[in-house]
């Protein structure tokens, strides 16, 4: 088949980019690529990826110096977005692609393949709470499924977006030959991914804080005042001896942190479609500690591959952690086997793709018969 991936261009694309969008895009165009099908990329210049890359615009948004958080920066970063998303399904439309999967937060690249009349599906990385311009924009605009195909990534997704008409449910994988399994681990916890109020990191420092452990710390802090502020919030935390800020995490340092934890903690705040790290974070046969939001609850077998923790109770989560601390080394050396285990089961990039391309099939059966 020949494949567009319509990304985001907010950040480039990386196997290694803390975000789960940008990683799962990298990721879907490396198999897909290797299967031997044709497949495009369109994302930012410069981007790292195994496959074809169509470069969308030279730099990603993001990282072009414009704040989203002004007014005149939003604007800005509006139009740009718009200009460049336009280009892409006009270069799409006469290449005589067979099918596109858009995988980014944008509606109107959405629209226009619309109209053009090209198969498309959508693979919804976000939730209501967080997008819900673009959710009302799919209900309005795209009817059913003919129209376009709705890819969710957790049935609690489903549950939360419920007035979208999905076409099939596909779980996020991972290349199991970029994580390696660590039987022996160091004597550290862990938190990996964007630093934003959402995602916990202020809350993963405190709970380690109340469980008097180390707490090795990476992610991107990216643009804007709020994440600014809000890391202004973390620094004083860091003149500790136990909490350590290790920056931005490329694949090498992915590994060896995740690897090298007792487990990672996921103090997320808010309903997490799915959480990428923690499929990553047991790969390398590391316990999650997580509260019970989003798809945590589809993700982790509490008290086999780490444990769930009711949402926002700081007590209980550094409870687990002193849990993990004290657990014979026997019974933790086979929660770090379940961990490996569970993900070779159920959450490889194989297993991913295997999926969408019987949804891309399906998509352009059902294309095919609405043309007739």
């Amino acid at each position: 088949m020949k494949i567009a991936i319509v990304s985001t261009i907010h950040n480039a694309i990386s196997p290694a980019f803390s975000g789960g969008i940008e990683v799962f895009n990298a990721s879907l165009l490396k198999e897909l690529t290797r299967r031997g099908h044709d497949v495009t990329i369109f994302a930012s210049g410069e981007s790292k990826v195994e496959g074809k890359l169509y470069p969308v615009c030279p730099q990603a948004l993001f990282q072009s110096g414009i704040d989203p958080n002004e007014s005149q920066g939003m604007r800005k970063l509006i139009y740009l977005e718009n200009h460049y998303y336009i280009q892409t399904i006009e270069y799409i439309k006469k290449n005589n692609f067979d099918i596109i999967h858009h995988s980014h937060t944008s509606f109107l690249p959405m629209y226009l393949a619309y109209k053009a009349q090209i198969p498309q599906i959508l693979t919804i990385h976000m939730t209501a709470n967080s997008n819900i311009t673009l959710n009302q924009d799919l209900t309005e605009i795209f009817h059913n499924n003919g129209e376009i195909g709705l890819i969710s990534i957790s049935k609690r997704q489903e549950e939360i977006l419920n007035d979208l008409k999905f076409f099939k449910n596909v779980y996020n994988g991972i290349n199991l030959e970029n994580l390696d399994y660590n039987k022996i681990p160091e004597d550290y916890f862990a938190w990996l991914g964007r630093i934003a109020p959402n995602k916990g990191t202020k809350e993963a420092v405190e709970i380690a804080l109340k469980a008097d452990v180390k707490l090795k710390l990476a992610g991107d802090i990216g643009v804007g005042k709020v994440v600014t502020d809000y890391f202004a919030q973390i620094k004083p935390f860091l003149e500790n001896k136990k909490i350590e800020f290790l920056g931005k995490a490329d694949a090498k340092l992915r590994n060896s942190l995740l690897g090298g934890a007792k487990a990672l903690l996921f103090p997320i705040q808010w309903e997490e479609p799915f959480g990428l790290v923690m499929i990553e974070a047991m790969a390398c046969g590391t316990p999650v500690i997580a509260f019970n939001l989003g798809a945590v609850s589809e993700i982790v077998v509490d008290g086999k591959t780490g444990f769930i923790i009711a949402p926002g109770d700081q007590n209980a989560m550094a409870e687990a952690i002193k849990k993990i601390n004290n657990m014979p080394e026997d019974e933790y050396r086979q929660m770090r086997q379940n961990c490996r285990k569970h993900i070779e089961d159920n959450f490889t990039i194989e297993k991913m793709v295997n999926n969408y391309e019987q949804v891309y099939k399906e998509i352009l059966i059902d294309w095919s018969n609405k043309t007739l």
